[in-house]
């Protein structure tokens, strides 16, 4: 009984204090009771992978078909208890059951990290990602802006490269070429800095491009824009634009 009401009077001092934190867990942080839910609410990044977790539930379209294997993963994560280390890899471990992949990325407006879930489809000659976020409750797919060069550019005259590059948002789905760089001394941890894309110029040789984003107010904003020209006889790129942060 003792126990019971230590814990309640924690779970009340957190939801005092928490705040942001707690809005993102998937459950109401107010009512939590078990040594789980309290350290799931009191630290940012089990709150953002558990609010994850519940966001990726409620979109799947045959709840049915896996709830009893949903309820087998609940009891083993219960398990940890109050264990940050255990719980996170209990997360990580069931995303990656699900064919997703936790990236964390610096957003340089809000100066915090924003969790995505990466989904990664590979055909016989490339790789496309799928990035999700979340949404309140839900699960929405990420946005990017991409640059639009038309393919029948005369790319030697960079002056003309400049004038044509246009940008539209588009949602992040079935983007090729993905790379992320990250910042192993970044206060907040293992937290990815920028985000590179590559497209390959079909039928132009070895004229491609290449593309570095950045998080910005939760949306992927090119940083730089690389071409690579016909003037080159290697692959080198020539910086087309580049966006002052």
């Amino acid at each position: 009984m003792v126990q019971y009401f230590r814990l309640v009077g924690l779970a009340l001092l957190l939801s005092v204090v928490l705040g942001r934190v707690a809005n993102a867990a998937s459950f109401n942080c107010d009512k939590a009771i078990t040594e789980t839910e309290i350290a799931i609410c009191a630290d940012p990044e089990l709150s953002a992978l558990d609010g994850l977790m519940g966001a990726w539930w409620l979109s799947v379209e045959q709840p049915g078909s896996m709830l009893n294997i949903q309820k087998r993963w609940l009891t083993e994560r219960n398990e940890c208890l109050s264990s940050v280390v255990c719980l996170e890899s209990k997360y990580e471990e069931r995303f990656l059951e699900l064919d997703y992949e936790v990236l964390r990325m610096l957003d340089r407006h809000l100066d915090d990290v924003v969790h995505f879930l990466r989904k990664d489809v590979h055909y016989a000659y490339q790789t496309s990602a799928f990035l999700y976020m979340l949404d309140g409750a839900n699960l929405q797919v990420a946005v990017i802006e991409v640059p639009n060069i038309p393919e029948d550019l005369d790319t030697c005259h960079r002056g003309n490269v400049e004038a044509a590059v246009s940008f539209n948002s588009q949602a992040f789905e079935d983007i090729i070429g993905i790379v992320v760089s990250e910042d192993l001394s970044h206060p907040f941890g293992d937290i990815a800095q920028e985000l590179t894309t590559f497209t390959k110029w079909a039928g132009h040789g070895d004229q491609s491009h290449k593309v570095i984003y950045v998080l910005i107010n939760k949306e992927f904003i090119p940083y730089k824009v690389y071409l690579d020209t016909c003037l080159d006889s290697k692959v080198e790129y020539v910086p087309i634009w580049t966006y002052e942060r």
